[in-house]
């Protein structure tokens, strides 16, 4: 099982984004946290749990308008091969939620070997999701 943590503070308001995306309260590291299965991931998203020098060096794109973009997509597909592989699986269930449900998703729909999808208040229209909240 493979949790994908949400957007964390991504915003620290409407109108002003985060100097640090890792989540106050990582509901999906709990939720982690307590699975029994014998192969469980946490995958965090860019820039969460990072500081100083290493948080300096993403770039706070990556947690706001490029949140969702191929190449973030793509670095999750292959932190999932890699812990697939070490695993030996032959699939992989996905956890996401919130912005970490669309993450599963776009990642999901590259792939042929996610076996199941499970979201959590997930946005599966971030467009809409930005709209209704007017940023």
């Amino acid at each position: 099982m493979i949790y994908i943590e949400g957007d964390g503070l991504a915003w620290k308001g409407r109108n002003q984004i985060s100097g640090d995306p890792t989540p106050l309260h990582p509901m999906l590291l709990r939720l982690a946290g307590q699975d029994s299965a014998e192969n469980v991931v946490y995958l965090a998203r860019p820039g969460q749990y990072l500081a100083g020098d290493a948080l300096r060096l993403i770039s706070p794109d990556y947690w706001t308008s490029r949140r969702f973009t191929e190449e973030v997509i793509a670095a999750m597909s292959f932190a999932i091969d890699y812990w697939k592989q070490s695993a030996n699986a032959s699939g992989i269930d996905l956890v996401g939620y919130s912005g970490g449900a669309t993450v599963a998703v776009l990642t999901a729909d590259r792939r042929s070997d996610i076996r199941s999808i499970r979201t959590i208040a997930g946005n599966l229209d971030p467009i809409g999701v930005n709209q209704f909240h007017q940023v």
